[in-house]
C-alpha cells in the first residue's frame, strides 16, 4: 500500500514481487517494451541464480524464468529486448569449473512465454573471472555485450562480443589499456547500439599513467571493425556511470572522477559520426557526489541526477538529491536543483530520471528525511516532478510500500516508458521485495501519438498499426478505440 506524504502523484498501479525463504530476490535491472510490458532482472540469493519476471502492462505478473549456471554461482549484469521486442536477452556472470573461473552468460527468452530459447557462455580466452557489465539488442535480431575479459596476468581487457539471433558468435573485440600496471582492469561499462546497427562502448582503462581514462569506441556492427576511438581523461581516475545515444546519433557519457578528496560530475558529448569531442562539462555540485543516470529531453537538453553531500561529512549521512540540466548543443549548465534536509540521517538520492509526455522531468530515488518519512531510520521511495524550464520542483511524492511503522527500505532505482507515455518505475520494497509501478502523465494532446504537435492521418495510422492500450486498462479492446476517437475529436488546445 502506498502513501503519499505530500500532495504528490499516485501511481496507476503498483505490483510487489515478494521474496521468500527459498527465493530471496535482489533487484538488478529492468527493461520496458513499447506496449508497456516490462521485464525485471533479479539475483536470487542463497542459491545464486538469475531470475526474470515479466510484468504485464496492467501490473499483473506474466511469467517467471530462472537461470542456473554450471555451478549455480551467477551474478546479474543486464537485461535488454531484441530489436523487434519479441525476445528478452539477459546478461550475467556464471562461475564455471576451474579455480576462480567465470564467463559471460547470455540467455535468450521468448518475451511472450518466458521459454528459454538458448543460453551461451562466452569465455574471454583465459582462466580467470570475466566480468560482464552491459547488454543491448541489435537491428538484425542479435545481441552485443561488453565488460572485461580476464588476461593471463590476472588483469582485464575491454571485452565486447556480438552474438547472432541464433546464439552464434559473430565477432569479438578486445581493448587493452596503456599500462602495464599490476591489477590493471580495463572494463567496458556501458553499451548502446545505433539504428544502423553499429555498437558504441564506453569504459575505463589505464592511459599510460597511474590514472584511469574514459575510452569510448564505436565498432561496425557487421564485423566489429573499429570506426573511431575517443579518449577523455584528467589526472584523476574516471569511470563511466551511464551512456546514452542522443537523438542525432551522438554518444553522451555520464562520468565520475575523484578530484583530490572530492568528486565531480562530468558529462561528455561525442560526435557519433567522427568520434570527436563536441563538448565536456565538469560540475562540482558539492562534496562526495554519488551518481544516478542521464537522459535527453525532447528539446535536446541533457539531464543528470544523483546526490551530493552538502557539508562533506561522510559520517552523518545527510546527502541531498541533486539534478542538473545542460544545454544539449553547448554543454552549458541551464540550472541546478538541490533537494533535501540538512539533519543527520536525512538523505535523499536520485537514481534515474525521464521526461514525461507532459514536458516535465521526473526523478526517482529514495528519501530518509524524518520530515518526509515520519519514522526514524526508515526509507521511502521518492519521486520529484520538475519544471524543465527553470528546475523548480512542482510535486514531491513519497511512496511507502512497506508497513509505515517499520524501518524497511523502499527505493525506486530504474524507469522506463511506453509508446503512450506511461512512465514505469522499479526498485525495492520492504528492503527485500521487488516493486513495479506505473504513472500516467497526460500530454497536452493525448491523441497526438507521434508527438509532432498535430492531429492528423499519421496519428490514426500509428493507432491502427500499433493497437495501443490507450485507456490504460491493460488490454486492447473497443474501449481503446472509443477513447482514442474521443481524444482525437477533442483536438489539441
Amino acid at each position: 500500500m502506498s502513501t503519499s506524504v505530500h500532495a504528490g502523484i499516485a501511481p496507476d498501479w503498483e505490483t510487489i514481487i515478494p521474496s521468500t525463504d527459498t527465493l530471496n530476490l535482489s533487484f538488478a535491472s529492468c527493461v520496458t517494451a513499447s506496449d508497456g510490458t516490462s521485464f525485471v532482472l533479479t539475483g536470487i540469493s542463497f542459491i545464486d541464480d538469475l531470475g526474470v519476471h515479466r510484468v504485464n502492462s496492467n501490473g499483473s505478473i506474466g511469467w517467471f524464468s530462472r537461470y542456473a549456471g554450471p555451478l549455480e554461482q551467477d551474478v546479474p549484469a543486464g537485461i535488454t529486448l531484441s530489436w523487434d521486442e519479441q525476445f528478452v536477452y539477459v546478461l550475467g556472470r556464471s562461475s564455471v569449473p576451474g579455480f576462480g573461473d567465470a564467463d559471460y552468460a547470455i540467455i535468450k527468452y521468448d518475451a511472450a512465454t518466458g521459454e528459454e530459447i538458448w543460453r551461451r557462455l562466452v569465455d574471454g580466452g583465459n582462466t580467470g573471472i570475466d566480468s560482464p557489465q552491459d547488454i543491448a539488442g541489435t537491428p538484425d535480431g542479435g545481441v552485443v555485450a561488453t565488460g572485461g575479459f580476464a588476461t593471463p596476468d590476472e588483469q582485464r581487457d575491454f571485452g565486447t562480443v556480438k552474438l547472432s539471433a541464433n546464439g552464434d558468435e559473430v565477432w569479438r573485440r578486445y581493448y587493452t589499456g596503456q599500462g602495464p600496471f599490476l591489477f590493471e582492469n580495463d572494463d567496458g561499462n556501458e553499451i548502446v547500439v545505433t539504428p544502423e546497427g553499429d555498437v558504441i562502448v564506453s569504459g575505463g582503462a589505464k592511459a599510460g599513467s597511474s590514472s584511469n581514462d574514459i575510452f569510448t569506441i564505436k565498432y561496425d556492427g557487421n564485423d566489429g571493425t573499429t570506426i573511431w576511438e575517443n579518449q577523455y581523461g584528467t589526472s584523476a581516475n574516471e569511470s563511466v556511470r551511464d551512456l546514452i545515444l542522443a537523438e542525432d546519433g551522438d554518444a553522451i557519457a555520464f562520468i565520475s572522477g575523484p578530484f583530490g578528496l572530492d568528486r565531480q560530475w562530468v558529462v561528455l558529448r561525442i560526435d557519433g559520426d567522427t568520434g570527436v569531442q563536441r563538448w565536456v562539462t565538469l560540475v562540482d555540485p558539492g562534496q562526495d557526489e554519488s551518481y544516478g543516470r542521464i537522459t535527453e529531453g525532447p528539446d535536446g537538453s541533457i539531464y543528470a541526477t544523483g546526490a551530493t553531500d552538502p557539508d562533506g561529512d561522510d559520517g552523518n549521512n545527510n546527502e541531498n538529491l541533486i539534478t542538473i540540466a545542460y544545454d544539449g548543443q553547448t554543454g552549458s549548465v541551464r540550472w541546478v536543483s538541490e533537494f533535501g534536509d540538512l539533519g543527520a540521517g536525512d538523505s535523499e538520492y536520485g537514481s534515474d530520471l525521464c521526461v514525461g509526455r507532459d514536458g516535465r522531468l521526473y526523478v526517482f530515488g529514495s528519501t530518509g528525511s524524518d520530515s518526509l518519512v515520519g519514522q526514524m531510520f526508515d526509507r521511502d521511495a521518492l519521486m520529484l516532478c520538475y519544471n524543465t524550464a527553470d528546475g523548480s520542483i512542482e510535486q514531491v511524492s513519497v511512496l511507502e510500500f512497506s508497513d509505515p511503522a517499520s524501518e524497511d527500505g523502499d527505493w525506486l532505482y530504474r524507469t522506463g516508458s511506453d509508446e503512450l507515455g506511461h512512465i514505469l518505475a522499479f526498485g525495492v520494497a520492504n528492503s527485500s521485495d521487488i516493486i513495479a509501478t506505473r504513472y500516467t502523465f497526460e500530454a497536452a494532446c493525448p491523441a497526438d501519438l507521434n508527438d509532432d504537435g498535430l492531429l492528423d492521418f499519421f496519428d490514426v495510422s500509428f493507432f491502427v498499426n500499433s493497437l495501443p492500450d490507450f485507456d490504460g486498462s491493460g488490454d486492447f479492446d473497443f474501449f481503446d478505440v472509443s477513447a482514442f476517437l474521443s481524444a482525437f475529436n477533442a483536438g489539441c488546445p
